[in-house]
């Protein structure tokens, strides 16, 4: 079924508004520190999600920005990840990108190379892209993009298949102008449900230094953000937790907020074990609670289409991070279908970055199921 929403960049239509009129997700620029109103702020944030309005985030420097290629997809996808990291949103969020012109096939190239470069900071994955059906449909045979969302505007009449969201008005008014967006897939790139990225109330976060007792993880939570609530730092986070990579914390783990470092502890073993779908459940949303990727789940569950999952459905769960293969003092994984070189990174506590450095990848979104990459 069909979800309504909005998407604008000047207005504040207010989320007891948006609410009240029938729509149930927005869509919001990331600027820094709001670029003097246009972009997402941490007070409308606060508001939209207290409202239980689902956040989609879309980067759009100017209209045509793609048509600069790779090394502006890069800055982009930087400026992009810094601003959800400010805002305290999840850090896998996906991001779509604007492609807001005309675009023709004469283009596509460079927009091809604009999302690569993006996905290159932050993932495939997580990149979306915003444009007319003429280049969803060049986007997704070329598959540099995983999100699509298509603009009426330049598309001739014509909605492509297989796209997340549509807009399909623009210049409409809600306390400002707005646009008129409704969802095609139940996973459309949204980052937040009702309540996900506001903190829990709890007692008033402890002086600086004098952080006790612990904290159980909520959905959205980082752990700088955590940090920050009890005045500490993340580093102090992890280390007292045994926390490997301070990017993945999950759902229901309690958290020391002060003491000596234990034995490492990681998230819920998925070895061997399944998990069963609630409402509200998307299959990115189990993975990333999990410490693994949707295209993982999808594989090894026979999902054809990850974006239908339903309440009661059994996901087998993979085993954890596979143990070395030791080839003399080298460390080793083999590539299984549905794995990307940012996944396996997070596995192993390193970066793409490494991983692509250290096996001559020239391109670290083209890895192929029995690739033997070396792990540093």
């Amino acid at each position: 079924m069909a979800t309504e929403g909005l998407d604008y960049s000047w207005a504040r239509p207010g989320g007891a508004r948006i609410k009240a009129a029938g729509y149930r997700f927005v869509v919001r620029y990331l600027f820094e520190d709001g670029q003097g109103g246009k972009g997402l702020d941490a007070s409308e944030l606060a508001d939209l999600v207290n409202n239980g309005l689902e956040i989609v985030l879309v980067y759009e420097a100017y209209a045509a920005s793609p048509k600069e290629g790779r090394a502006t997809g890069v800055a982009h996808a930087q400026a992009s990840q810094r601003e959800i990291n400010r805002l305290g949103l999840p850090k896998n969020s996906p991001v779509y990108f604007a492609a807001d012109w005309d675009a023709q096939a004469g283009d596509q190239a460079a927009i091809d190379e604009y999302l690569r470069g993006a996905a290159s900071v932050i993932g495939i994955e997580r990149v979306g892209l915003y444009g007319s059906a003429d280049v969803m449909q060049r986007t997704m045979a070329n598959k540099t993009a995983t999100f699509f969302w298509q603009t009426y505007a330049w598309s001739r009449g014509r909605v492509q298949e297989g796209i997340h969201l549509y807009q399909y008005s623009n210049d409409q008014n809600l306390n400002g102008a707005v646009d008129y967006n409704r969802t095609s897939l139940d996973n459309y790139g949204q980052v937040s449900k009702a309540g996900s990225i506001v903190s829990q109330p709890s007692a008033p976060a402890p002086a600086p230094g004098q952080a006790s007792g612990t904290y159980t993880v909520v959905k959205g939570d980082t752990l700088s953000s955590i940090a920050a609530r009890y005045g500490t730092s993340y580093q102090e986070l992890a280390k007292i937790n045994g926390i490997a990579n301070p990017n993945v914390i999950y759902v229901g783990q309690v958290l020391k907020l002060s003491g000596s470092a234990p034995k490492p502890t990681g998230p819920p073993s998925t070895s061997g074990g399944s998990y069963t779908v609630v409402k509200g459940d998307t299959l990115s949303g189990i993975a990333q609670r999990y410490g693994t990727n949707y295209q993982t789940l999808a594989a090894i569950n026979g999902i054809s289409n990850p974006n239908r999952i339903y309440p009661g459905q059994v996901i087998k769960l993979p085993g954890g991070a596979a143990p070395a293969t030791q080839q003399g003092n080298q460390q080793t994984y083999t590539v299984k279908s549905g794995d990307t070189l940012s996944a396996i990174a997070a596995k192993y506590g390193t970066s793409y970055q490494r991983l692509q450095q250290i096996n001559g990848i020239a391109d670290p979104n083209r890895i192929y199921p029995g690739q033997v990459l070396k792990i540093g």
